[in-house]
């Protein structure tokens, strides 16, 4: 089969014990699943352990799974073959999903596509609701509820018959053995931090959108204190403050974030 990201020819084979056939293309390294004549949903994750995970529980019941590393690939994608949903990571690697949601419903092939966000949720106590606003997605879903929540949520977006629950074939992938794993891979130590910061921002951003509002409009952080410390308190388990490139990189992290929203759509 193709390569739904570049063309390449691929040899369908199984490259993760116990989980559905797939591949990576040795032309562009994308995760390549077997063609389905199930919804293509866009599966969108900067983690490749992440990207894995996700596309064989939804090809374990009758998805056709098409993944994307960043937002750019994600957008270009969508675009190209215009599938029956996507499942965003709230913060890729180049882009917030908050404005990818807005590139894509601004292009008339995708404005309908039906969009689940993934919440990291690193510290899974601090949320006990629901998120305040998932900013053009259709529905969101944490995490640690991926092999439980994902399929149900998707099916029942696109109408299509619930099949048999898949069975997680090995355990979720926790933030931190994530973080950790990010650490050995020889990865830029600024780079590894902003990218966490990146992520635990986002998540305040889903959790926390009326204050986010606020910040926007009247520029006071008083709302958001509390999160934005247990941010910080988050990014110093998963990497320690003597690696941080700055003082307070969630600070910084979330200063871009409110740059980027500004004069989008409430």
């Amino acid at each position: 089969m193709d390569c739904p990201s570049c063309g390449a020819l691929q040899e369908i084979v199984t490259v993760v014990e116990g989980l559905v056939p797939s591949a990576s293309c040795a032309a562009c390294n994308a995760i390549v699943f077997a063609k389905v004549d199930g919804p293509v949903v866009l599966v969108a994750h900067d983690s490749r352990v992440q990207l894995a995970e996700i596309g064989c529980i939804l090809a374990g019941v009758g998805f056709f799974p098409v993944t994307a590393r960043d937002g750019a690939e994600a957008l270009r994608l969508a675009i190209a073959l215009a599938p029956d949903a996507a499942v965003l990571d709230v913060a890729l690697g180049d882009v917030l999903s908050l404005d990818l949601i807005s590139a894509i419903r601004a292009k008339p092939r995708t404005a309908g596509m039906k969009i689940v966000l993934v919440a990291s949720v690193y510290n899974r106590t601090a949320y006990k609701r629901k998120p305040t606003s998932l900013y053009g997605a259709d529905d969101y879903v944490e995490q640690h509820h991926l092999t439980d929540m994902l399929p149900e949520k998707l099916q029942a977006l696109l109408g299509v018959p619930t099949k048999l629950r898949v069975t997680a074939s090995h355990p979720a992938v926790d933030p931190g053995v994530d973080a950790a794993r990010m650490r050995n891979s020889g990865e830029n130590a600024a780079e590894r931090v902003r990218a966490t910061a990146h992520t635990i921002v986002a998540d305040i951003a889903l959790y926390h959108h009326a204050e986010i509002e606020s910040v926007i409009t009247e520029g006071t952080l008083d709302g958001l204190q509390g999160p934005l410390r247990e941010g910080r308190r988050i990014l110093a388990q998963l990497i320690p403050e003597k690696e941080w490139p700055s003082q307070d990189p969630v600070l910084d992290a979330f200063k871009s974030l409110v740059d980027s929203m500004r004069g989008r759509p409430a």
